[in-house]
């Protein structure tokens, strides 16, 4: 779902197949490893060395007004994952009864 619309929106299909395998190809540079590092250790919240690391990797990159950008979008989308996922966990247990 994610890989179509980044596709829509110009994301080349290479570099789409890319991210969704990235720890394994190698073939991102490392400010996007940095970013896709933070995403992880912000999802995993239970790491706190993880998000402390992914933080300090992020500052080799960007700076203070960019790694907040990336917080909070990162923040919003985990957001809605979890609302999406609650309400379809409410959706099947209404379904069941």
């Amino acid at each position: 779902m994610h890989r179509d619309a980044a596709i829509a929106a110009g994301l080349s299909p290479a570099l789409a197949d890319d991210i969704i395998v990235h720890r394994e190809m190698g073939a991102l540079t490392e400010s996007e490893r940095a970013l896709f590092s933070l995403a992880t250790a912000m999802t995993n919240v239970q790491d706190a060395a993880a998000l402390t690391t992914a933080q300090q990797a992020m500052e080799r990159y960007f700076d203070q007004r960019q790694v907040a950008v990336f917080c909070y979008a990162i923040a919003q989308i985990n957001a809605w994952n979890r609302l999406v996922l609650a309400s379809e966990n409410r959706a099947a247990s209404q379904s069941k009864a």
